[in-house]
């Protein structure tokens, strides 16, 4: 009897050690299930995040694109009224500087003088004028800015000048006379009061103008390096000779 109810026990215990593994292994499951359903559940909330920035982005991207392609139309639309008040303004100066080259009458105002030679796009001509004028630089700063707007191509035709001057196609000149003419010529380009570093840096050039300008300057280095080293031969020669 004392047998059969130790037997007895023993099954009864290892019944409850069962159901208590049991327990155990049901509970990590449950600790398991809601650590990934806290997981899903954070995975979806952060997709879902990134689902509205995504089509918050698309949407300004479409509003962008939008109002860019609608600025262009508007670009698009006004270049043939910018084309005729273009090809208007070129016919008034076209027909002043005809005016002007037939008219025998000699400009000796020098604003008259100086309007004339930018409406023919007359570099060479303005070259010499500036160069010839050079005792009267308080009034011919004052006029040149505003006689190089009635030019077609202002950019332009300073450029000629200031090239053919650096390549000296009109005379030989003293290098201050040089620095003295480009400065005048180059500053008429830019409204009084406009400088490299403001905001209020003046006109824009196309870049071709750009890269013109980059070239004439190379020009006038290489010939500074010439001159400069002429100079130096000569100092050289003459002390050897005396």
């Amino acid at each position: 009897m004392t047998t059969e109810l130790a037997i007895e026990t023993e099954r009864t215990q290892k019944f409850f050690n069962d159901l208590d593994a049991q327990k155990a292994i049901l509970s990590s499951c449950t600790q398991l299930f809601t650590t990934l359903t806290t997981h899903f559940k954070s995975l979806n909330n952060s997709l879902a995040l990134k689902s509205q920035s995504l089509e918050s982005k698309f949407q300004s991207l479409e509003s962008n694109s939008q109002l860019t392609l609608e600025t262009l139309c508007c670009r698009e639309k006004s270049i043939p009224e910018r084309e005729s008040a273009a090809a208007s303004k070129v016919e008034e100066q076209r027909e002043a500087a005809l005016l002007e080259f037939r008219d025998s009458h000699s400009f000796d105002n020098l604003s008259d003088s100086l309007k004339s030679l930018c409406r023919r796009m007359d570099s060479s001509g303005l070259l010499r004028f500036v160069v010839s004028k050079r005792k009267e630089s308080v009034f011919l700063r004052a006029e040149i800015s505003r006689a190089i707007m009635e030019a077609v191509d202002p950019a332009r035709l300073i450029l000629d000048a200031v090239d053919e001057l650096v390549r000296d196609k009109v005379g030989k000149v003293g290098v201050t006379d040089k620095r003295w003419a480009c400065g005048i010529l180059v500053q008429a380009l830019f409204p009084e009061g406009s400088c490299f570093g403001r905001k209020d840096k003046g006109p824009e050039f196309a870049r071709s103008v750009v890269e013109r300008a980059a070239g004439i300057l190379e020009n006038w280095k290489e010939e500074d390096d010439v001159e400069e080293k002429a100079d130096g031969e000569g100092e050289g020669e003459g002390e050897g000779e005396g």
